[in-house]
């Protein structure tokens, strides 16, 4: 939490999880580091290959657009993903709605964690 692992830091850990056969890691967590959404689209490419259960996403600089990155890691059938992670994130309506669509196929996901005030949505993500 909060080492600010920052774009190249990503890149590293996402072709380290790649370079897996299979990845036994379970929870990752990424709180405060500055992450963005060129950051989180590098990471969900990696995320594909793990059996990750936990992701802590929280006090990052994601949007919208960073989540739509995430969309097809979400319907896939490979995806674990049981918990996600992101207070303190200002994704903003675009970003609920983003959000909405990429989890209405999702079979995995049991728990979902963020802050309306934190998050930025107005009457229309809601």
């Amino acid at each position: 939490e909060g080492n600010n692992i920052g774009l190249m830091g990503c890149i590293a850990l996402g072709n380290s999880i790649r370079g897996w056969e299979t990845s036994n890691l379970k929870t990752l967590d990424l709180d405060g580091n500055d992450i963005d959404d060129q950051v989180l689209e590098v990471l969900a490419t990696a995320m594909a290959n793990t059996a990750l259960k936990t992701l802590f996403l929280s006090d990052n600089l994601i949007t919208g657009a960073g989540l739509m990155s995430m969309s097809d890691y979400f319907q896939s059938g490979s995806c674990c993903l049981k918990s996600l992670y992101l207070d303190r994130v200002n994704f903003g309506d675009e970003g609920a709605v983003v959000l909405a669509g990429a989890l209405m196929g999702n079979k995995s996901l049991t728990s979902l964690r963020f802050h309306p005030d934190h998050a930025g949505i107005t009457d229309v993500g809601w």
